[in-house]
């Protein structure tokens, strides 16, 4: 069932305009956004401060949305790794420059 679907059979189970129920139904996904990216998810987080926030959000719809301890250092793992190719790019791309003007 799409949203758009799932919105129609709500709107006239309700008799609420679907505008409105389309509105109610998005807020929740704006808040769970909103409140995890309110999270200071911090590159140094040792195990204890991310057990300590409030990264989990039940919905009916979807499931259980979590942010947990693995996933906190696997996207630091995937961070160091965009870093350390930036850098090796930039100094690729300097070495060749300083080549081309000897």
């Amino acid at each position: 069932m799409t949203e758009d679907e799932m919105i129609a059979i709500t709107a006239e189970k309700l008799g609420l305009p679907k505008d409105v129920v389309k509105k109610v139904h998005r807020s929740v996904y704006k808040f769970i956004i909103t409140k995890i990216r309110e999270q200071p998810l911090d590159i140094y987080m040792t195990k204890d401060d991310v057990e300590a926030l409030k990264t989990n959000f039940s919905i009916m719809d979807m499931g259980h949305l979590y942010c947990n301890w693995d996933t906190v250092q696997k996207r630091n793992r995937y961070l160091t790794y965009i870093a350390k190719r930036n850098l090796r790019k930039r100094r690729k791309k300097y070495d060749a420059e300083k080549t081309s003007m000897d």
